[in-house]
């Protein structure tokens, strides 16, 4: 039995092929991780018919200042609207990072949004709120984008407080939360994800990696070897 599943959490799957033979050819069970699914997609046609969870990362912020070589959010809703019932339970929409700088007026209509996409395709979601490390503050304040605090996370009652609004909006909805201290969080590795991978629960596993928050479960390898920031171009991105 295998007890791994492998992961693209250091780039992005559709830019990176470093999966490709973990999926394809040794047929292991992965969670691959794109802001641009369309062209995953047409790359590799069948990805959903394999073994695989595929987390389609959506913040708003395409074809903007913040995210300029990502797709305008249009385009992945357009995608995710076009997927096939029997594969959604293979998605994931992730909403990851959000974060409470001068843009949300432009942006956060956008951004909730994604909610309504969310709730209304019965598709998982996760959130992440934005890790703000001091190059990626540099980066963002350089392009005109300014915080209301200078800790590394939003203050946790900014946090909670934007949750529960999304769970009194859609009650209905599958809101996972991913790497936040101060909040319950689900790992992009859970009991769930081995049930859709068709992966046997293993007992007593641990939880947890070396981001603060992180619940998932110890089974997880990444599969991208790549150390730098990708073609996407993201302002808070964490690679310098």
């Amino acid at each position: 039995m295998n007890n791994f599943i492998g992961i693209t959490e250091r780039g992005d799957a559709a830019l990176d092929d470093g999966w490709v033979d973990f999926v394809y050819k040794k047929k292991l069970p992965t969670i691959l991780i794109t802001k641009n699914a369309p062209l995953l997609q047409s790359k590799h046609p069948d990805i959903l018919s394999q073994n695989i969870i595929l987390h389609v990362t959506c913040t708003g912020l395409g074809h903007s200042v913040i995210e300029p070589n990502v797709p305008d959010p249009s385009e992945i809703i357009t995608w995710l609207t076009g997927v096939n019932e029997i594969y959604r339970k293979k998605l994931v929409l992730r909403i990851d990072p959000i974060f409470f700088g001068t843009t949300w007026n432009e942006f956060g209509p956008k951004i909730l949004s994604l909610f309504d996409v969310a709730d209304q395709l019965k598709i998982r979601c996760r959130i992440s709120f934005l890790d703000l490390y001091p190059h990626v503050r540099k980066r963002l304040e350089n392009a005109g984008v300014h915080f209301f605090y200078n800790e590394m996370h939003a203050p946790l009652e900014s946090r909670l407080t934007f949750l529960d609004k999304i769970k009194t909006l859609h009650p209905f909805l599958n809101v996972e939360v991913c790497g936040e201290p101060g909040m319950p969080c689900t790992g992009c590795v859970s009991e769930k994800d081995l049930e859709i991978l068709g992966m046997e629960k293993i007992p007593n596993l641990s939880m947890g990696g070396p981001r603060p928050g992180c619940k998932c479960l110890a089974i997880k390898r990444e599969l991208l070897t790549n150390k730098k920031q990708c073609a996407h171009g993201c302002l808070y991105c964490y690679w310098r």
